[in-house]
């Protein structure tokens, strides 16, 4: 389709609306529809329409009607969406009529499957008028806004084609900070932001500031992107697909309490597996690890229920602790669906389940499934085997050939006859990997499971930016001369001297990584080299996690015998002063390897284990031990994964996790950025496996997910190569970042470009437009290139930006000329530059530590506090007052206010035990600023409205560009007789304005800024 081009954000939005209503479409244009008055009347005339038989002829009174407004404003999206879920997918709400003899009634507002028909309204409007919501704030307009049922579930927002459409979002962001989405709009579950030929969307959140990463370009069935919004309109946002995006291909996680929208990819494959179904047959998808195949399968065996041929899903994870992270995904997510999960913990709930007639996905094992149709006493009788014999059944089997064995599965379809069976793998087996034959059972996915259904690898998954690529380091931590040494001397007949060092590694006797001297070495370089990877000079919670994966049990062993060691400073190897300075605690360490092992631990494995335990107990307040090893190692996944709030907390954090496999597959924890490796190399789809524990999206630092192999490094990288040239289609050089020595080129080549330009920080030297545009691509440039080239473990902080190719007092002028170069150019560029959209003019910067206070984790810790109403250990105690202290270092107005909170949870427990500390934080600081502006206001005789005005458009860069907007009208209307009077002063108007145009600068930066920073 040939791109329109559209230099008028109005003519984009009437374009899109007339797209939408177009044609055979069911949006109807709503254009009377501007105010919150308007859209409470147009959905209440829908509520009386769709109940009309519950009314019974009796219309709702304004009285009825306010009732119903108390339960249709929510405090989140999330709890918005759990009221759309409703009951068996219809959302009620219950009204007490007025007239005591009509009764209690339940009026339906939304149903999830009245897809395209019966009770839905589809509705279009524009330019909805969001008032201020406090006298700091402007009124706002809602560019498109989609109606389901007088619902506002979609909104649109729209900047010109020569802006970048990253405005759109900030613009979103901006209306969430400042409480738009009041009244029926607390209802958005989606945002979708565009500039006319770049479209995103995402899902809302009252967080969404920090989600921008999750921010998805649509692709259709064949993955080919599509940006253009009116293609977009097209695909996503007609109907039926806008109604089925909300109510089929949105999830409700219970745990993080966010609403999640599918991707495309994820979409496409769900109903490539029904379509397969309806045909009754079978199949699998490959989805590369990391891109959300639990989230996908989850939807796919929950969407499986459309079908009424199919009488149960029965949903088969790992017997490792039923895959503990599996099962509780799948509860989280089911919380608030209208699908049971049911996890059946012994065989006779599973024979419970198996045998009723509720409509549940089964969460079990193939284990606890043999055993139940297997014969012996007190299982089934005949009737009931006949009954299960004959069930239509549909499998669906996650990380599926962890979970089943094509011997396993075999046993499974000679007994359950009408089964179904699909298989979801981040790395199938093909035919250049396949399993050893045994008989004539499959030896590849294909074979096992039947024909691919959907396809995602992880180089398309990269390239939309669902996944990280990979930053990998083989590292040789054995010298040549060493190498030589040590072959000659296992080796005497051969001449290690003419070897090349990729056959010299193959002498290499396993027994010498074995030794406690190698280890420390691997030890020294993990804790005293690695600052970078692990962002060990970020704020306190910020850090990442790791996972060092070794040859044994015994190995794991020594390791975690080796790192206390040297974190009790017992050792040869110390932790620097200079690691010690960022992390005062760092390392903090935990070893686990899986229960089926733990099952035969023999005496001194039982012995290593009960003091690894002890110490866990000791470090984190638990009182775990090896009746309790299965909650332990819950535990501990909880800990490290990082995903609830308690563990954002510094001192409720684990650095590393010693294991041997476990971990290694389907464990989800986007904080977790590097994987270590200690033992061979593993296969290709081991190898993958391994690698996406580090891939998740996470944060604007986290751009690689971080690799470490520490011995035979040629054997690694030939493995690597083929593992990525198997699973990427030929994309491997794409998904792996380049090795430390072209990262440092690509660096010096940055640095280089970013020396030509020089500081113009005088307001009366005029810079071209164009010159300033590039200063900020060169910049943006070489702080990715930095950012790049500081997490390789050959960096060293005493490289100094490389031999001072740049100093580090330069590079901070660069910085803040970079912030006043931005200001200057403003968010929309020059209206004249088609190129604008190029250029990141939100990008902030990586590579250089500000240490400025990052708020989130200081409220995260007093959320903590009040949930736990009080009763925190001393640890969280402590890391409070230290992340307070630093604050006040920065900013004491807003100290002030965290240390009233603190001080009242302490007195009153239970005052905020339910209660959001962001937006209490948020609540005193307006009812200060509100005090500070009256104060100010009467005092020196200004217009209380005209000085909100101006604080409102302050500017927020410090660098005044030019005079704030409303100054000269606070100025003017300002009372000079009236202040002379109050204050017993004689200024002359001249004076006045001089004093009061000083007084309120000094005012607003004193008194109104430190509540907004």
């Amino acid at each position: 389709m040939v791109e329109i081009k559209f230099d008028d954000e109005e003519i984009l939005e009437d374009t899109l609306i007339k797209r939408l209503c177009e044609g055979k479409s069911q949006w109807t244009y709503e254009p009377s529809i501007k105010t919150h008055a308007d859209l409470w009347a147009n959905f209440r005339k829908i509520l009386e329409i769709n109940n009309k038989d519950v009314l019974d002829d009796h219309p709702l009174t304004d009285a009825e009607f306010r009732q119903i407004q108390g339960q249709m404003e929510f405090t989140s999206f999330y709890e918005a969406g759990k009221f759309l879920v409703g009951e068996n997918g219809i959302a009620k709400v219950p009204l007490q009529r007025e007239d005591a003899s009509l009764g209690m009634v339940m009026l339906t507002v939304f149903k999830r499957q009245d897809v395209a028909g019966g009770s839905s309204v589809y509705q279009v409007i524009n330019q909805f008028q969001a008032p201020k919501t406090n006298h700091l704030d402007q009124n706002a307009r809602f560019d498109v806004t989609l109606l389901f049922n007088g619902l506002p579930l979609i909104q649109i927002e729209l900047k010109k084609r020569n802006v970048n459409y990253m405005e759109a979002f900030n613009q979103v962001v901006r209306y969430v900070a400042s409480d738009k989405y009041r009244g029926l709009f607390s209802c958005l579950q989606t945002f979708v932001i565009s500039n006319g030929h770049t479209t995103r969307y995402i899902a809302a959140s009252n967080d969404i500031e920090r989600k921008k990463q999750f921010l998805t370009r649509w692709n259709n069935s064949k993955n080919e992107p599509v940006d253009n919004l009116f293609d977009f309109a097209k695909e996503v946002l007609s109907i039926p697909q806008a109604h089925q995006l909300i109510s089929f291909y949105s999830i409700l996680d219970d745990d993080s309490k966010n609403i999640i929208i599918l991707r495309p990819y994820q979409i496409h494959a769900i109903k490539a597996l029904q379509a397969a179904a309806s045909k009754h047959e079978s199949g699998y998808i490959w989805h590369t690890t990391g891109s959300g195949k639990t989230l996908t399968s989850y939807k796919a065996s929950r969407n499986l229920y459309q079908l009424p041929r199919i009488q149960k899903t029965i949903f088969l994870v790992d017997r490792v602790d039923l895959d503990q992270q599996t099962t509780n995904s799948f509860l989280s997510y089911a919380q608030n669906d209208t699908v049971d999960i049911e996890s059946t913990d012994n065989v006779g709930k599973l024979k419970k389940h198996l045998l009723s007639n509720d409509r549940s996905v089964v969460v079990t094992t193939v284990q606890k499934l043999n055993y139940l149709i297997g014969k012996g006493e007190n299982r089934l009788t005949d009737s009931q085997l006949a009954k299960l014999k004959q069930l239509e059944v549909a499998f669906v089997v996650d990380e599926c050939h962890r979970a089943i064995s094509p011997e396993q599965q075999h046993i499974l379809k000679k007994f359950f006859i009408n089964s179904l069976w699909y298989g979801f793998t981040g790395t199938p087996i093909f035919v250049e990997n396949k399993k050893q034959a045994v008989g004539n059972l499959p030896q590849t996915t294909e074979e096992q499971f039947g024909q691919r259904l959907h396809e995602y690898t992880i180089k398309e998954a990269i390239g939309d930016k669902a996944v990280l690529g990979f930053q990998v380091e083989n590292k040789q931590m054995i010298t040549r001369d060493q190498a030589y040494e040590i072959v000659n001397e296992h080796f005497p007949n051969k001449n290690a001297y003419d070897m090349e060092p990729a056959e010299l590694e193959e002498y290499i006797p396993s027994g010498y990584f074995a030794s406690d001297a190698y280890k420390l070495k691997v030890i020294d370089d993990i804790v005293n080299n690695m600052a970078w990877k692990f962002a060990l000079d970020r704020e306190a919670g910020k850090s990442y996690g790791a996972i060092l994966t070794t040859s044994s049990i015994k190995d794991a062993q020594r390791y975690y015998e080796l790192f206390k060691e040297v974190k009790n400073g017992q050792s040869k190897v110390k932790i620097s002063d200079n690691i010690r300075k960022k992390q005062a605690d760092f390392p903090k360490f935990a070893i686990t390897y899986s229960i089926s092992e733990n099952q035969e631990l023999t005496p001194q494995n039982k012995e290593k284990m009960m003091e690894a335990l002890a110490d866990y107990n000791d470090e984190f307040d638990t009182s775990f031990s090896l009746e309790t090893i299965g909650a332990y190692n819950r535990n501990l996944n909880d800990r490290l994964a990082r995903k609830k709030n308690k563990y954002k907390i510094r001192s409720e954090q684990v650095d590393i996790v010693i294991v041997v496999d476990r971990l290694l597959t389907g464990f989800d924890a986007p904080s977790l950025s590097l994987l270590f490796i200690d033992r061979p190399p593993m296969t290709p789809q081991g190898l993958i496996q391994a690698f996406s524990r580090t891939n998740r999206l996470y944060d604007d630092r986290k751009t690689y997910g971080q690799v470490v192999t520490f011995r035979t490094p040629f054997a690694f990288q030939d493995a690597i190569r083929d593992a990525f040239s198997l699973y990427s289609n030929g994309g491997g050089n794409f998904v792996t970042a380049p090795d430390y020595k072209e990262a440092k080129r690509r660096f010096e080549d940055a640095a280089a470009g970013l020396l030509q330009f020089q500081i113009v920080d005088d307001p009366e030297l005029e810079v071209s437009y164009e010159s300033m545009k590039e200063f900020l691509k060169a910049f943006q440039k070489f702080d990715k290139a930095n950012a790049a080239v500081m997490v390789y473990s050959d960096y060293t902080d005493e490289e100094g930006y490389f031999k001072n190719i740049i100093g580090e007092n330069q590079l901070k002028e660069y910085m803040e000329y970079y912030e006043y170069v931005k200001a200057l150019i403003g968010p929309d560029g020059d209206p004249s530059d088609d190129e604008f959209d190029l250029l990141d003019i939100n990008y902030q910067p990586i590579s250089i530590s500000t240490n400025i206070i990052d708020y989130s984790y200081l409220t995260s810790l007093i959320q903590e506090k009040a949930n736990s109403r009080g009763e925190m250990n001393h640890k969280n105690n402590d890391e409070i007052e230290k992340t307070l202290a630093e604050l006040i270092k920065q900013n004491p107005a807003k100290a002030e206010v965290y240390r009233q909170i603190i001080e009242e949870i302490d007195q009153n427990p239970d005052k905020y035990q339910d209660a959001i500390i962001d937006e209490v934080a948020k609540d005193k600081f307006n009812t200060i600023i509100q005090a500070n502006i009256d104060e100010f206001a009467d005092n020196y005789k200004v217009n209380k409205e005209d000085l909100e005005f101006l604080i409102a458009n302050y500017p927020i860069d410090k660098k005044e560009v030019k005079k704030p907007l409303g100054e000269d009208k606070l100025i003017k209307n300002a009372n000079k007789d009236l202040y002379n009077q109050a204050s017993g002063e004689n200024l002359s108007l001249l004076k006045f304005k001089s004093m009061l145009r000083k007084d309120t600068h000094k005012f607003i930066n004193q008194k109104i800024r430190p509540y907004f920073e």
